[in-house]
């Protein structure tokens, strides 16, 4: 698996799933990430949706995937939740990273974007961030694959988007 840096915006990046999060106050605080209202803008209101239904409550663990139906050029998007925005750490960062590169990888996908998923909450800076998203992808696409076939292809590149590189 490659992992890459990338400069750019989540909603045109050519990846064939993409992970935004969540936290379980989002809805209360008003504003989720950027990130999240650009994907949900643009494919319609799911997300939203998600959240007025009940159906997806941002709780650590939870993973909900959603189909873009070819209204960006991710096939998919996994939405993972990352708990209590003051209860983010870096164990739940990587725990729903590597959730949400699970749930892609089983709908094959084989590229994955994610942007930088717990930067800003609770003091957690990018680097913090970065490394512990490259941690997830590697825990959560680990298979051991040597007394059995593959399951499907594999994950060949995991790339984390970001606005501005300089950080």
């Amino acid at each position: 698996m490659k992992l890459q840096l990338i400069p750019g915006d989540i909603t045109t990046t050519a990846a064939d799933g993409i992970i935004v999060s969540l936290c379980e106050d989002s809805e209360r605080l008003g504003v989720p990430t950027a990130a999240v209202v650009a994907v949900d803008r643009l494919l319609g209101g799911p997300i939203g949706g998600l959240l007025d239904s009940k159906g997806f409550k941002g709780k650590a663990g939870e993973v909900s995937v959603l189909h873009t139906l070819g209204r960006m050029p991710a096939r998919l998007v996994a939405v993972v939740g990352l708990g209590k925005q003051k209860e983010v750490t870096v164990d739940r960062v990587r725990d729903a990273v590597a959730e949400g590169c699970r749930a892609l990888r089983r709908l094959g996908c084989t590229s994955i974007a994610t942007t930088l998923v717990g930067a800003g909450t609770v003091g957690m800076g990018p680097a913090s961030c970065a490394r512990a998203i490259a941690e997830g992808a590697g825990l959560g696409l680990y298979t051991f694959d040597k007394y059995k076939a593959p399951e499907g292809p594999a994950v060949e590149t995991v790339s984390i988007v970001v606005k501005d590189t300089s950080d």
